[in-house]
């Protein structure tokens, strides 16, 4: 009886009914203790098979009686374990948003009017704008008069992120972080070009990259995800990129900028109908506690509610604006066919396009200056770049 696997109390009281009937029936202790170990490792072996049959791929049976309830990070906007996406052109103040976003899940303030169901701890894998990172937080912190301070907010450190080159170490900085916490409720990437480390247009980064969403998600099934990416060069209202990206996601919201507001779009939601758009404006912030190098007070910006006004023309535009977007869209076509590496157009040769597409010479530089105060284009010693933010 030596080799006989020990059997647990709960086992043995499973099979104690078995056990005293086949005493009452003239079985020996041995012979009855015999039938009681053969039904246990049954009942192991059975078990077991069962298990292993759970984790391989198969089918199972769709039961609606067993649906469970949604479980929402944001009630109605951004849904645990769900895959998002907030893009716009840049300087439309997408980043800002996000910020917003991730401090009021971390605090559990509402968002706008849309209740934080589940506050929790973000990570911020900021791929631009790290070094304002925190400065935008305390905007946020002195704009609406909430604190900040051990708020669970963290920023993606040590490294820069890289997807398709480092993912292994991001993911592995993720796992250090729940050793001793719970799984984030939000993980936002900002913006998705930067932290991918390829090519955001080419569909085999791009897959390779949402590959890495899925994983995320995967081992942490209750973290929302938020991508941050910008819109594409000549579709203004789909994001730049691989088509795949959009498939992927179960909610998007369009950013767009114009009669001095920024709209809030919900422009895809696979399991509901789509939100009422909302309406922002962009509020300088005063950050009275720091100073720079000349002893001034440092500025940053928060985004405030406002009325939401119906787009101009199909688009989310002023006259003005919408006569700056044709001088741009003229920049994006020569960088398409002409540009440097893809990234710088001459002035002089803009200028001319725009002129021979009957632009006056006086209204272009008009608009040159706007593009660049919206930090939309860099002009450096007579060559013009696309900016991104």
């Amino acid at each position: 009886m030596a080799d006989i696997p020990e059997l647990t109390d709960a086992e043995r009281a499973t099979f104690a009914e078995l056990r005293d009937e086949l005493l009452k029936n003239g079985k020996s202790e041995q012979e009855a203790e015999l039938a009681l170990l053969q039904a246990v490792l049954e009942l192991r072996k059975k078990n077991k098979d069962e298990e292993q049959r759970a984790k391989k791929p198969h089918f199972e049976r769709i039961e609606t009686s067993s649906i469970q309830a949604t479980k929402w990070i944001v009630k109605k906007l951004i849904e645990a374990g769900s895959l998002n996406e907030i893009f716009g052109e840049s300087g439309t103040g997408k980043s800002f948003l996000a910020i917003s976003l991730a401090a009021s899940v971390a605090t559990g303030v509402d968002f706008f009017g849309y209740k934080t169901k589940r506050p929790g701890s973000v990570l911020y894998v900021a791929g631009e704008g790290v070094g304002g990172l925190s400065r935008r937080f305390a905007a946020w912190e002195e704009f609406t008069r909430q604190p900040l301070q051990g708020a669970p907010i963290f920023r993606y450190a040590g490294g820069a992120a890289n997807l398709l080159g480092a993912a292994d170490e991001l993911l592995a900085a993720i796992k250090d972080f729940v050793t001793d916490k719970p799984a984030p409720a939000l993980a936002i990437l900002d913006t998705w070009a930067a932290v991918l480390g390829g090519d955001d247009s080419n569909p085999s980064d791009a897959a390779d990259g949402m590959a890495i969403l899925y994983e995320m998600r995967a081992k942490y099934p209750d973290t929302a995800i938020l991508i941050v990416h910008h819109s594409g060069l000549m579709e203004k209202n789909r994001a730049r990129g691989w088509s795949g990206i959009y498939a992927g996601m179960d909610c998007v919201y369009k950013v767009t900028k114009g009669n001095d507001q920024m709209a809030f779009e919900n422009v895809k939601n696979k399991e509901d109908m789509l939100l009422p758009p909302m309406a922002f404006k962009m509020r300088p912030v005063p950050l009275y506690r720091i100073q720079d190098e000349d002893n001034e007070i440092v500025t940053s910006v928060c985004v405030e509610q406002c009325e939401y006004v119906e787009p101009v023309d199909g688009r989310f535009r002023g006259r003005e604006t919408r006569r700056a977007d044709e001088v741009f869209d003229i920049l994006v076509k020569m960088v398409e066919t002409q540009g440097n590496n893809g990234s710088d157009i001459s002035e002089s040769a803009w200028r001319k396009q725009c002129t021979d597409s009957g632009i006056d010479r006086g209204n272009f530089y008009k608009y040159k200056k706007q593009l660049e105060n919206e930090d939309k284009i860099l002009c450096v010693g007579g060559l013009v770049r696309i900016e991104n933010d």
